[in-house]
């Protein structure tokens, strides 16, 4: 029959060894050659989601000359090898090279937006797919079934393709019904383009009912589909999911051959269906079950998070393809004669796909569990008024009750167009916004509305099947005064002034706090009060009392408060739960932002049952909203203007991207000047190399920050479990910092609310620095852009304070 560039002639006889010889070298060069991209993409997706250094997203050149430098060999093999088999081989991986520089486009968009990526990825084999339709020859399109039934051949393939689904349904979770949408668009794609550029090869197969290929026949043709495996996978990875793909499939090549070759050595139009159906499934679970904006190791590699369970599931669906290969092997020796196969197989495939159901039902996280969005209005409050106000605490009910009829009255025409649509949502105040679930169409609609002013992602962790255990510290006991209290004299305030932070509420947003631990225990109000009521908040979990299962939140609390750890022993606290996993997104954070302003019973409505009389007066902030967690330069202006009116003294840390260079400090809150914000020194009085470095361009304000620099390396303090641990980062200099306000006002109340009076001391009495600069650092005297106004000195500051009249 006639051919064309796509499609070899029927009787594939070999001539030589001349293809042979070129699959074992191409198969080295693909191994080799796919293993390095591999490896720099998930290098350079885990730079650009850490945010240190200034790395472009320039993945999609990288796939697109991974393409090509499989593509051109292959062109120059291909006029090589002459023999029609060998040759056939080349043309498969060829096809392969191409389709995979047509989806070099879907690595343009950031690499948290997987439904755009996905998007481009369906385009791109899209056309792949009908290029392939066009250019292959009629007669193989309508190539008869030659003895396989297509019930019986799709059945199969549904029902082998479920089996590597087991430890995805049962560990895994679900997103929106767009990503399910989009992930069976993919996965149908990448199994149907599989099957079409494998077409060269098994056309050839299709030729003689009455001779039967050898079985080397049949292992070459899997082993040249799971090197197209190899290859597909790293071009749709997203963010590191290429490994589980890669993983999971490998064997699924040779499983597909066999499904594809039939027990005659054929391969029909109803068995490359069935392969093309069983390609797809293996594809699918990984894609459906685990959202790739979760693997980067920044928010998923301690113990029991993300990462290890997909790695787990990725293991577990490697052995279970193995089966499925097996099986579908020895199927091709397997007499059924007598025996209607089309009903055996339906039969099997009820019972493998009930019983993956209900795995799915009983051992997994049933549920839709897509990406929100943040809707901010234009209508943001003002507060020129309530500034005017003298009394502190007049002021700050003042804000509060402007911040909530602003809300209420701007916000009333959109929350009646979702009521309308049945669409729940979330509003806020602090920030005038809204979050809610939005599919693409509905998040353009809003965007629309002339009330809204831009639309941010408000990403959501799929839950995990299993608790993430308990966080737990390499000590159970202080043995000495942790070093960053006596550098800056707190311990002599304490000891001499007398001063260790009574009557001061500090409020911290974190990932929660060990309520029972001895170090911070007596001093959480809750206890004092005898209620959690507008003391603990947790919109993560929904926790009723003080609870960390990562630590962070307690060991910063510890350096705030603690016992013999804190810089102020004596204040007391309360908690919320922003970050109880390691991304947070805009909601998160600013639930909390609101509950510190003005707290509220533990199934309280912000906006009705806030009493901003109980609320901190220092925050906490020892994290960052980078653009990954849906945040842009702006999103908390609103909210941290508002809390400096309302005489709220808000401490921020500078960010651990020093290492980055200049111009580090990039995200809300440490970039605003409303915040103050904390860089950190080791015990030698330098800059430690992580702490984020000024000045701040990503508002184009060119402001000066971190404000000033305190002890953030090697900090000892309280831990989860009762126990003690040693971290560094400027998460942990931003404490002593809340803890040195706590001492100043608890010295002075006068100066309770003067955040202007509090921060010009903070700086006159912190110590020059003279440690070691950057070398980007250009700016000299002080303040600079990597210390600030220099070492926070607590002893200064509290003698400073009494002076105030």
């Amino acid at each position: 029959m006639e051919s064309t560039t796509f499609d070899q002639p029927k009787q594939q006889t070999s001539a030589g060894c001349s293809g042979t010889a070129a699959l074992i070298v191409f198969s080295l060069y693909v191994i080799v050659t796919t293993l390095i991209l591999q490896t720099v993409n998930f290098s350079l997706v885990q730079a650009i989601f850490e945010g240190s250094f200034k790395i472009p997203n320039i993945r999609w050149m990288f796939t697109l000359g991974f393409g090509l430098l499989l593509f051109v060999p292959l062109i120059i093999a291909e006029r090589l090898v002459k023999e029609p088999v060998g040759r056939a081989r080349i043309q498969v991986l060829r096809n392969i090279s191409i389709l995979v520089m047509l989806l070099a486009p879907s690595h343009w968009p950031f690499i948290t937006n997987w439904q755009l990526t996905a998007s481009f990825q369906i385009a791109g084999l899209a056309v792949f797919i009908i290029v392939m339709l066009f250019l292959r020859n009629k007669n193989t399109l309508n190539n008869p079934s030659l003895g396989d039934s297509l019930t019986e051949m799709i059945f199969t393939g549904l029902a082998a393709g479920a089996i590597p689904g087991i430890p995805w349904v049962m560990w895994g979770a679900l997103g929106s019904v767009t990503d399910i949408l989009l992930a069976l668009l993919v996965s149908i794609g990448l199994g149907v383009a599989l099957i079409f550029a494998a077409g060269p090869m098994l056309v050839g197969m299709t030729g003689d009912v009455n001779s039967k290929p050898e079985d080397h026949r049949l292992g070459a043709a899997g082993w040249v589909l799971s090197l197209s495996i190899l290859i597909l996978t790293t071009a749709v990875d997203q963010n590191g999911n290429g490994w589980l793909l890669l993983v999971s499939m490998l064997p699924m090549g040779f499983g597909i051959a066999a499904l594809a070759i039939n027990r005659d050595g054929i391969s029909s139009l109803p068995a490359k269906m069935a392969a093309g159906t069983l390609a797809a499934l293996g594809f699918l679970w990984p894609i459906l079950m685990i959202d790739p904006d979760e693997l980067s190791l920044v928010i998923s590699s301690s113990n029991g998070e993300l990462f290890g369970v997909a790695a787990k599931a990725a293991g577990i669906g490697f052995l279970l393809s193995l089966f499925v290969m097996v099986g579908l092997i020895l199927r091709r020796h397997y007499s059924t004669k007598g025996i209607n196969r089309a009903a055996m197989m339906f039969g099997v495939f009820i019972v493998v796909w009930a019983g993956l159901i209900g795995l799915f039902i009983s051992q997994g996280t049933p549920g839709f569990y897509g990406e929100k969005i943040f809707v901010i209005l234009k209508e943001q409050t003002d507060l020129s008024n309530e500034k005017k106000l003298t009394d502190a605490m007049e002021r700050r009910k003042a804000v509060y009750t402007a911040l909530v009829k602003n809300a209420e009255e701007s916000q009333k025409d959109i929350r009646a167009w979702l009521d309308s649509r049945q669409i729940s949502y979330r509003p806020y105040y602090l920030v005038n916004a809204i979050e809610l679930d939005a599919d693409p169409i509905l998040r353009a609609e809003i965007s629309a509305r002339p009330d809204v002013d831009r639309v941010l992602d408000s990403p959501i962790l799929r839950p995990l099947k299993d608790p993430i255990p308990v966080a737990r510290g390499e000590m159970n006991d202080l043995d000495k005064t942790p070093w960053g209290i006596t550098a800056i004299g707190a311990d002599r305030v304490h000891d001499e002034l007398g001063v260790s932070g009574e009557g001061i509420i500090i409020g911290q947003s974190d990932s929660g706090v060990q309520g029972d631990h001895p170090q911070i225990a007596a001093q959480y109000r809750g206890k004092v009060d005898g209620s959690n009521d507008f003391n603990w908040f947790d919109p993560w979990n929904g926790s009723k009392s003080p609870v960390d299962i990562g630590g962070h939140g307690t060991h910063t609390m510890g350096t705030i408060a603690g016992v013999t750890t804190g810089v102020a022993p004596k204040a007391q606290w309360i908690g919320c739960v922003n970050l109880a996993r390691n991304l947070g997104n805009p909601g998160y954070y600013l639930d909390c932002m609101q509950f510190m302003l003005a707290p509220f019973p533990q199934d309280g409505n912000p906006f009705t049952d806030g009493k901003p009389e109980k609320g901190a007066h220092v925050l906490n902030n020892s994290w960052g909203c980078p653009v990954v967690e849906g945040c842009d330069p702006e999103t908390y202006l609103p909210a941290v203007s508002a809390l400096r009116t309302a005489g709220v003294f808000v401490v921020a840390s500078a960010g651990n991207s020093g290492y980055g260079g200049c111009s580090t400090v990039q995200d809300p809150l440490a970039i605003y000047e409303d915040v103050y914000t904390v860089g950190a020194v080791d015990i030698q009085g330098n800059l430690a190399g992580f702490s984020s470095l000024g000045p701040v361009e990503v508002d184009g304000s060119h402001r000066v920050k971190p404000d000033i620099v305190a002890p953030g390396v090697d900090v000892v303090s309280s831990y989860p479990s009762s126990t003690y641990y040693s971290a560094g980062g400027t998460s942990m200099a931003g404490p002593h910092v809340v803890g040195v306000v706590a001492l100043m006002w608890s010295a002075n109340p006068k100066l309770i609310g003067n955040i202007d009076l509090t921060r010009e001391i903070l700086n006159e009495t912190a110590d020059p620095y003279t440690g070691s600069v950057p070398e980007c650092v250009t700016l000299s005297g002080q303040p600079a852009f990597a210390s600030g106004h220099g070492m926070v000195n607590a002893y200064r500051a509290v003698q400073k304070a009494l002076e105030i009249r």
